[in-house]
């Protein structure tokens, strides 16, 4: 259900974003927010226990010392390397997001594939939030609430490119264990999480001025 829940939202911010044609940033994040606020008003940030060993084990279960999550994960970024790299869809994809009035005039059906694309992402959010309430037994609206600033500076720090039509799936894993060894380092170090944001804002404007000037330097 949290899964198809996930597919509806991807849904609506296609609407959003292609029939409203508000920027497709600024509909995410606006829909997160929305989202988030909602969890918070049904729920009253109450907490729901779910103590079924068959719900509890994708997230925290392990198969000969490898958790099924990450089994799962690194299972995910293969099909979508090869959905990028190997198909017709994922070349148009970047095609789209490098120039999508150009895409369209060549012929590409830039909205099907955004469409496809948001509902796709929809589906894979649904997913990690069924596994992080599995891996801990319960739901909660509080729970992850910097999230979103936590894969925005790993897509941002990975080299994806906010303009569009640049970024790769390893690109992203490897900003994924970047980042994440920079916050487990905190942890163990006890820093507090408000310097931890900072210095997550630090990495996020060097990685943009990076980008930047590299584009400079390309045209």
């Amino acid at each position: 259900c949290a899964i198809l829940v996930g597919g509806v939202i991807g849904l609506a911010n296609a609407l959003l974003i292609l029939g409203i044609g508000i920027n497709p940033f600024i509909a995410t994040v606006g829909s997160a927010f929305v989202v988030n606020g909602l969890s918070f008003v049904l729920t009253k940030n109450a907490a729901f226990i779910v103590q079924t060993s068959d719900f509890s084990i994708l997230g925290s279960g392990r198969f000969h010392g490898i958790p099924y999550s990450g089994m799962l994960l690194l299972g995910l970024i293969f099909v979508a390397i090869l959905i990028l790299k190997r198909t017709v869809y994922g070349h148009m994809l970047y095609a789209v997001g490098g120039n999508s009035e150009a895409s369209r005039l060549s012929g590409i059906p830039t909205k099907w594939i955004s469409v496809v694309t948001y509902i796709g992402l929809g589906l894979c959010c649904g997913l990690a939030g069924f596994l992080s309430a599995s891996q801990l037994s319960s739901a909660q609206s509080s729970v992850d609430q910097n999230f979103l600033f936590d894969v925005m500076t790993i897509v941002i720090v990975g080299g994806t490119s906010l303009g569009g039509g640049a970024g790769s799936i390893f690109q992203t894993t490897i900003g994924l264990l970047i980042v994440a060894t920079i916050t487990n380092g905190f942890v163990l170090l006890d820093v507090s999480p408000f310097y931890q944001d900072i210095l997550k804002g630090i990495i996020i404007l060097l990685a943009l001025t990076f980008d930047s000037i590299f584009k400079r330097f390309r045209n």
